[in-house]
């Protein structure tokens, strides 16, 4: 994972939950044993997040789904 940037955060009634939209860019190189670059690729993803306030302190991640697929 390379880059991780919130797009929209919109919080819930009452604060016990909120909807996340985040774009995740990842890169990978696939290389040999001399360290030559064999192959290598380059992903953009939106992704949206669904979060409940957690017993205690924290939240935790109740649904997620894939709003944009890379190469759309």
């Amino acid at each position: 994972m390379r880059d991780v940037a919130l797009e929209a955060v919109d919080p819930g009634a009452g604060g016990r939950s909120a909807t996340v939209a985040a774009r995740l860019r990842e890169s990978a190189r696939l290389v040999d044993g001399s360290g030559a670059v064999l192959d290598a690729y380059r992903s953009d993803s939106v992704l949206e997040y669904r979060l409940q306030r957690a017993r205690g302190a924290g939240w935790r991640i109740v649904d997620s789904r894939v709003l944009i697929k890379p190469g759309s």
